[in-house]
């Protein structure tokens, strides 16, 4: 996954994203070299499959200070 972290276009996004105030969630894509790194089942489907591809997702996390005196 490092690939799609430093992937200059990403970076690019991620350092947007970390610098802007917004909520929303930031989606990557990443591409993998068909190895497996999960089993999942599709929609609408019962069969096992491996995936080599993955999404992302970054969750801004907010913290809030309190000064109690």
């Amino acid at each position: 996954m490092n690939k799609t972290f430093n992937d200059p276009t990403n970076a690019k996004k991620i350092e947007n994203w970390m610098n802007s105030s917004s909520k929303d969630n930031l989606v990557l894509n990443y591409k993998g070299d068909g190895t497996p790194i999960g089993r999942g089942v599709k929609r609408g489907t019962t069969q096992v499959e491996d995936y080599s591809n993955a999404k992302i997702g970054l969750t801004p996390v907010f913290w809030t200070l309190s000064l109690l005196i």
